[in-house]
């Protein structure tokens, strides 16, 4: 029986392996039901003893999905901040938006060093620290400029910024418009 199998193994193959050619675009439903069906058809080869059918239907089936795999999924991100982290660290900035607000502290803050601090924040929220608490200071203007008649000096302490030119470069990276023309324009 062996002497039989080597001497299958050895036989060149034919180019389609008895399977009929991948669709164009990836395999389709269709496509995979037809190569299931080929594949119970290898099983009962095998076990009725048509072995070199059945190794063509086989191999022509693994080189097949061998070429239609998508690519692997990307692997999941290690490191980064905690649920609990996070939570601890957005909710300190938010409460504390109207001061100055230092990587060190927001550091201490989760028990981290300040430097894997800093890699961990970006890992986990897509950004640096400084740029989440700009972004924060920017969206806590727009609330401020939408529920009331504050002026924009007042709102800029509001938001931990020195002065309403602060307030005016920070708004304006951001939103691409300055906040009187953007309170303007919630009016309308």
């Amino acid at each position: 029986m062996t002497d039989a199998l080597t001497a299958i193994q050895q036989q060149p193959l034919s180019p389609s392996f008895g399977l009929p050619p991948p669709p164009s675009s990836g395999p389709s439903s269709g496509y995979l039901a037809s190569l299931r069906l080929r594949l119970l058809q290898a099983e009962e080869q095998l076990r009725s003893g048509q072995w070199r059918q059945a190794r063509e239907v086989l191999l022509g089936a693994r080189n097949l999905l061998d070429r239609s795999e998508s690519p692997p999924a990307p692997a999941l991100p290690r490191g980064g901040l905690t649920l609990r982290q996070r939570q601890r660290l957005q909710l300190h900035i938010e409460q504390h938006l109207h001061r100055a607000i230092t990587l060190s502290e927001l550091a201490q803050l989760v028990g981290l060093s300040y430097s894997y601090f800093c890699r961990a924040f970006g890992q986990s929220l897509g950004q640096s620290p400084l740029a989440y608490v700009r972004a924060r200071r920017v969206e806590r203007a727009k609330e401020l400029m939408v529920s009331g008649r504050l002026p924009l000096s007042l709102i800029a302490l509001e938001c931990g910024l020195s002065d309403q030119a602060a307030l005016c470069k920070l708004f304006r990276r951001y939103t691409g418009e300055t906040p009187a023309a953007w309170r303007r324009g919630q009016r309308s």
